[in-house]
């Protein structure tokens, strides 16, 4: 009975596949090579509470433009590697690319490192510096568009060790306009 039990969860656990982000997989769609949609600049919901913001985050502010009045961002991927985001601020209109990785799972990827410093290569016990962060895009069901942040900044000399990180979701609905 235990050996079958055990033989069981270990099947269940090794064919049970996530999506690489936190939202359930009967809850998730997978973006094809003509994504093309708009979707409102604030969000309306985290993952988690975020102290100090009442309104939520911007999506344009979780792509490096701190300071902006538009209302509405479209998103278009093209060239299976690049992302487009456009923007109308004040009276122009401004596009931002990234390249991107269209992962099996349906969902997209941005990855930037920053520094990855590791002495030894395999286990750093002299010496490491860590910068990494890293952005997935997905849709839900309801066409409502998911942004999984994750960083992490961490370091360690001989036997002292630092650092931080952190992973939120944010949802941003899909436009009207």
């Amino acid at each position: 009975m235990i050996r079958k039990t055990s033989s069981i969860a270990s099947i269940c656990f090794l064919f049970s596949c996530g999506t690489g982000l936190k939202i359930n997989r009967i809850d998730f769609k997978p973006i094809d090579k003509d994504f093309s949609r708009s979707f409102d600049n604030q969000s309306f919901k985290t993952g988690k509470p975020i102290g100090g913001l009442s309104g939520g985050t911007t999506l344009l502010s979780l792509f490096g433009i701190l300071k902006s009045e538009t209302e509405i961002v479209t998103l278009t991927f093209k060239n299976n590697h690049l992302l487009d985001l456009v923007y109308k601020d004040s009276t122009l209109t401004k596009t931002l690319t990234f390249q991107v990785k269209l992962a099996r799972k349906g969902y997209l990827e941005i990855s930037l490192v920053h520094k990855n410093i590791k002495i030894p290569p395999v286990i750093p016990f002299l010496y490491s510096n860590v910068d990494l962060s890293r952005t997935r895009i997905g849709l839900t069901t309801n066409n409502e568009l998911v942004i999984d942040n994750k960083w992490e900044r961490s370091g360690s000399f001989l036997l002292f060790m630092g650092g931080a990180g952190g992973r939120t979701q944010y949802f941003f609905k899909p436009s009207d306009k």
